[in-house]
């Protein structure tokens, strides 16, 4: 393996919040980590409930419908951290698949503008070097197991 995964694909989709896999948040059960993270958008607890169950690409989708937590800029690291690092206590065969990257860099590269999260390397975006904010939470995680 090199020393640097460039995209969460293939044998590195697990690393995707879009990879299925259940996560138990705060008594709630979820399909993928993204659609934990989604449901922790919600101003009102309550709110979350509504994401049980839902898979990756439609929690993403009421995610965009919600009633933002109003600090949700300030503590949306935070939570992420949160949600990955419960996907991989909660799930020990892809904690061993995260170990299994060795020190190789992790890039969340994409072609959807996401430049926060990850690295999008569209023709539009090829002079901005992207955040890769979910890389750096994954290495982080890894690093400390």
């Amino acid at each position: 393996m090199g020393n640097k995964i460039s995209r969460f694909r293939g044998n590195y989709e697990f690393l995707s919040n879009f990879y299925p896999c259940t996560i138990s948040v705060d008594n709630l059960i979820f399909l993928s980590s993204e659609a934990a993270f989604q449901a922790f958008k919600c101003a009102l607890a309550g709110e979350r409930e509504q994401f049980q169950y839902l898979d990756a690409v439609k929690a993403k989708k009421k995610g965009r419908q919600v009633l933002l937590k109003p600090d949700w800029e300030f503590v949306r690291l935070d939570v992420m951290s949160k949600i990955v690092r419960l996907k991989f206590e909660q799930n020990p065969q892809l904690r061993e698949k995260l170990l299994a990257t060795g020190s190789a860099e992790l890039i969340e590269g994409n072609s959807w503008h996401d430049n926060f999260w990850g690295d999008c390397d569209c023709p539009k975006c090829q002079k901005i070097t992207g955040q890769n904010h979910l890389g750096k939470i994954l290495m982080k995680l890894r690093d400390s197991i």
